[in-house]
């Protein structure tokens, strides 16, 4: 799957047609496979090691993008509302 970068360029394509922004992390994942697995032998998808990784590379893009905010390493969910009486 690293070894090309057709799979990237598909999906760049298609988000131009969409007027979505595309970010690759495949050269990130290229230099991380390097010292480490990210995927799971057997089918090719990641394996927590690589989510992880996924999931940091997501979080800095939308964090310098301004459309995140930092809030920890570990997300806690909000409390609900309550309904006024």
């Amino acid at each position: 799957m690293l070894e090309s970068d057709a799979p990237d360029r598909a999906i760049e394509a298609a988000c131009q047609r969409a007027g979505v922004e595309f970010h690759s992390v495949t050269e990130r994942f290229r230099r991380a496979c390097n010292s480490r697995t990210l995927y799971f032998e057997f089918d090719g998808h990641f394996n927590p090691e690589g989510q992880a990784l996924f999931g940091r590379a997501v979080a800095e893009f939308l964090l310098q993008k301004g459309d995140l905010e930092a809030r920890g390493t570990h997300h806690k969910p909000r409390a609900k509302p309550t309904a006024k009486k």
